[in-house]
C-alpha cells in the first residue's frame, strides 16, 4: 500500500521517538562525514551549484563543504542547533527548524526532495549518488539538484 507521495506505508516513520531537540541541543562542531565524503560532496557542488547562485543549505550545521574558491550571491542555512548555523562562516542567513513539527519542507529523502522539486515548478531535476559507504557504513549520500 502506498501513501499520498506513492511511498510505501511506513516509509517515513521514525525509528527513534526522542525529539530532535533533545540530540541537537548541545553544539557538535565536528565533521559529521568523513574525508572521502567531504572532497566527494565539495567536488560534486563546485561541479554542479553555479558561482553566484543562491543555495539553501537544508540540515545545515558549522559547515557546508562548498567549495571555498567559489562565490555565492547567498547561502541560506537551516538546522537545529543556533550555534553550530552562527558558526558557519558560508551562511548568510539561517533559521532553526523542526521538520518534525513543522513539515512546510518534505525533506530527508531523494525521492522525496525530487517530488518537492518538481511540485514547485523545476522543469528539469538530476538525483545524483555521491557516496555507497560513509564511515565505512552502507549510508548512501545523494544529491538532488532542481534547475530553473
Amino acid at each position: 500500500m502506498e501513501d499520498e507521495l506513492g511511498l510505501p506505508r511506513g516509509a517515513l516513520t521514525r525509528l527513534d521517538d526522542e525529539d530532535d531537540e533533545v540530540f541537537y541541543e548541545p553544539p557538535r562542531l565536528v565533521c559529521h562525514i568523513d574525508e572521502g565524503a567531504i572532497a566527494a560532496l565539495t567536488g560534486f557542488y563546485r561541479d554542479v551549484l553555479p558561482p553566484g547562485g543562491v543555495l539553501i543549505d537544508l540540515m545545515s550545521s558549522w559547515v557546508s563543504h562548498l567549495p571555498p574558491e567559489i562565490e555565492y550571491a547567498e547561502v541560506i542555512g537551516h538546522g537545529m542547533n543556533t550555534a553550530e548555523l552562527a558558526a558557519n562562516p558560508r551562511l548568510n542567513r539561517w533559521f532553526i527548524q523542526n521538520l518534525n513539527r513543522e513539515t512546510s519542507l518534505p525533506l530527508g529523502h531523494a525521492h522525496l526532495v525530487e517530488r518537492y522539486l518538481r511540485g514547485a515548478g523545476f522543469p528539469r531535476i538530476e538525483t545524483h549518488r555521491l557516496a555507497e559507504w560513509v564511515e565505512d557504513v552502507s549510508d548512501p549520500m545523494f544529491a538532488v539538484i532542481g534547475w530553473k
